[in-house]
């Protein structure tokens, strides 16, 4: 349908075709605006849902083989242009071609890691257990808090006792990863309104003193997996998160419905290794020479 035929809010518009060309909504030429039967306004999730489209997820299991051919136009059109060469000299032979003996094959001891104190172990988890981290979070003073729904107060309280190590099955912030820390259950932010929080949460946030040189790190309990396919859940995971960044409060999400499950012990390391990463800490790394070198990786992904 074109923009004429459309009777919806303009500013769900975000992408628009017009004479073979692709513009953003504010961007379109003035002839365009003239000619709004040739203006088609591009999907997305907002649109679609107010059009009555589905407007579910689809997750592709191997994004490099569906972006290939739109890599190699971006190589060709752009990175082996003798412009870039100028800036970056490269030679020109594109993706780096590996010899049939190397695949599958590495160098002796290419998956030892280090870890604390010089200790090296191929294994990230009890070389993390067993060493500690790389290297510790700098910061002197942390402080955690939590950010939950009123019903779910005994979660919050069941993560305390996970972070202190007085559960079953993991060792505690400080054991494994050697994070000093407390807890300000003075300035946690309990929120009522199940599926709109964010108005509450912004008020409480602006309302709560913190203490200076002192970095915090929140934890939100979410009622809603990051993964929730309605658009408007789906939208509070990232706002509560944005709206804790305004005040340099980092944050850990934890899925309620996870805190439930038998194996939820073995989520705790990966949490652990986020948490000290988010506090300018090192887990570990590969125990190689450190070398300063340009590395373009190829991962960034975008749904309309």
């Amino acid at each position: 349908m074109n923009s004429a035929q459309l009777e919806c809010d303009t500013t769900l518009y975000k992408r628009i075709v017009y004479d073979k060309q692709i513009y953003k909504y504010e961007d379109m030429p003035e002839t365009a605006k003239y000619n709004l039967n040739n203006v088609f306004p591009v999907l997305n999730n907002p649109l679609k849902k107010e059009m009555g489209f589905s407007t579910e997820t689809k997750f592709i299991k191997n994004k490099y083989l569906n972006y290939y051919n739109f890599i190699e136009d971006f190589y060709k059109n752009y990175i082996n242009t003798a412009e870039f060469k100028a800036i970056i000299p490269h030679d020109g032979n594109g993706f780096l071609k590996v010899n049939k003996v190397a695949i599958k094959n590495t160098t002796a001891d290419s998956n030892k890691l280090l870890f604390g104190q010089g200790a090296t172990d191929i294994s990230p988890y009890f070389g993390l257990s067993k060493n500690g981290p790389y290297s510790l979070s700098p910061l002197p003073h942390i402080k955690f808090i939590f950010v939950f729904h009123n019903a779910d107060k005994d979660l919050a309280n069941e993560m305390f006792k996970w972070f202190n190590g007085k559960m079953n099955g993991f060792s505690g912030l400080k054991s494994f990863i050697k994070l000093n820390f407390s807890i300000d259950a003075a300035n946690s932010i309990i929120f009522d309104n199940l599926e709109k929080p964010i108005d509450e949460i912004r008020q409480q946030l602006s309302a709560k003193a913190r203490e200076p040189q002192t970095r915090y790190i929140a934890v939100y309990i979410s009622p809603f997996t990051k993964s929730k396919t309605d658009p408007e859940k789906h939208k509070v995971y990232y706002q509560v998160k944005q709206e804790l960044l305004k005040y340099e409060i980092t944050s850990q999400v934890v899925d309620k419905t996870k805190l439930h499950l038998e194996e939820f012990k073995f989520y705790l390391p990966n949490m652990a290794i986020a948490i000290l990463a988010k506090l300018n800490g090192v887990p570990w790394r590969l125990n190689r020479t450190i070398s300063n070198e340009l590395i373009v990786g190829v991962g960034a992904f975008f749904i309309r």
